[in-house]
């Protein structure tokens, strides 16, 4: 049981020997229903110009077959995409490497303007990159923010986000770390990004990991090593 909000109403079949509930679901899920939403600040499906939607109504024995099938597909894709929100890149070590600290290894730069999240618009010359979840959280057009010397790896410092950006980009505002490698000749930045992907961060809420993550070992394997790796790691993410 549940509660349904005022923004919210509920669709129920007049006669179940007719229609099923589950095949009303998807139908209602069809593209078809776009023709009834109003609204482009706030769009919205009223009783009123849901009551003349029409829709297909084939046998009851027809409809369960619909919902078994398409309920096999949800299936498929709720489990593909279970794989790609738990997908962990996996770095085999070799005990000859060297374990360094992620502190000793990298640099953390920072821009002269940086963009607050106000001040984000959804088009832009200059991608913003922020500590969200979301990989490019809004754009620019202030060039003074640009930083163009990539690639690096950037680090939610409050979310543990971690990302790898290959292309000129401006910095969020806040709870960002932007890390560069010490020495590029050592240390592959998509390395660096992929090792970061790959530890047990501290989990401490909200409050700040840097200061834990960045005291962190990883293995650091000779450079050409490490680009084997990163191919590997490129592929296996491909196919996932």
């Amino acid at each position: 049981k549940s509660w349904i909000t005022g923004n919210a109403m509920v669709v129920s079949p007049k006669n179940s020997d007719n229609l099923n509930k589950r095949f009303l679901y998807y139908i209602l899920q069809n593209d078809l229903i776009k023709n009834v939403i109003s609204g482009s600040a706030q769009p919205q499906i009223t009783r009123s110009s849901l009551a003349p939607f029409k829709i297909p109504l084939p046998p009851i024995e027809i409809q369960r077959e619909i919902v078994a099938e398409l309920d096999g597909y949800q299936k498929i894709i709720d489990a593909a995409q279970t794989i790609v929100q738990t997908y962990k890149p996996t770095i085999e070590i070799n005990p000859e490497w060297e374990i360094i600290a992620i502190n000793d290894l990298v640099n953390t730069i920072s821009a002269t303007v940086k963009v607050k999240t106000s001040e984000m618009l959804k088009d832009g010359s200059v991608p913003v990159i922020d500590q969200s979840q979301r990989y490019i959280a809004g754009y620019t057009n202030d060039e003074a923010s640009r930083i163009s010397d990539v690639p690096v790896v950037a680090f939610g410092d409050h979310t543990k986000a971690v990302k790898y950006i290959d292309f000129p980009f401006a910095q969020g505002a806040d709870g960002i770390k932007i890390l560069k490698p010490k020495n590029e000749t050592l240390l592959n930045s998509k390395y660096i990004y992929y090792s970061m992907l790959n530890i047990d961060m501290p989990d401490k809420g909200y409050s700040r990991h840097w200061s834990d993550v960045k005291r962190i070992k990883v293995p650091l394997p000779p450079i050409e090593i490490q680009r084997e790796i990163v191919a590997e790691l490129e592929a296996e993410q491909q196919l996932i």
